[in-house]
């Protein structure tokens, strides 16, 4: 420890050091560094080359079906879509630990179905967006990075169930009979 005798006083006390006005701001670079460096860019748009509609690539959030390009198919299949009610209670009780990877193409005509019913299903179950990891493919299957490598991602939409890092199943393309039915026989064990 170091000590020094403050002006008058003939008794020396432990020395003042004001680093904390510079390691706050070192604190902040740093934090909007880490940001910086480790945000993704979501919700892109690109166009796609065979119809030069907007295409979604790469890890998006539910806000971008808001978005015009997207709303007039999201929205319309987000409404008339009622979820089978038993399931929805089962899925309430049995959801909580579950992670959902979900791999779409904005492009397909299976996602665009789909992924509005799987969106409903999960408003109806307050289930977390903190857990959905959405990622959108090109025509063929890939993103500009490695978002979905190693997922042996084949067809789209590909929903793929997850607890404690551990897969539980997925649903490929279609249903075997409805997304919540499918999602009950997947978690409820």
């Amino acid at each position: 420890m170091i000590f020094k005798r403050n002006k008058g006083s003939r008794r020396l006390q432990p020395a003042k050091f004001k680093f904390k006005p510079q390691l706050e701001s070192y604190g902040y670079l740093l934090l909007l560094l880490s940001i910086n460096i480790f945000s993704q860019d979501k919700n892109k748009i690109i166009k796609d080359e065979e119809n030069s509609e907007p295409m979604l690539i790469g890890y998006c959030t539910r806000e971008i079906f808001s978005d015009s390009a997207f709303a007039s198919w999201f929205n319309p299949a987000y409404k008339e879509y009622e979820p089978d009610s038993s399931a929805i209670e089962i899925l309430k009780e049995k959801m909580n630990d579950i992670e959902l990877t979900v791999v779409m193409g904005s492009w397909c005509d299976d996602s665009r179905i789909h992924i509005p019913h799987l969106y409903k299903i999960l408003d109806e179950i307050n289930f977390p967006t903190e857990a959905i990891n959405l990622i959108a493919a090109n025509r063929d299957k890939k993103t500009e990075g490695d978002e979905i490598e190693g997922l042996a991602i084949d067809l789209v939409p590909t929903i793929i169930f997850y607890r404690n890092n551990s897969e539980l199943g997925r649903i490929v393309e279609l249903p075997n009979e409805t997304l919540e039915i499918d999602f009950v026989n997947i978690v409820h064990f």
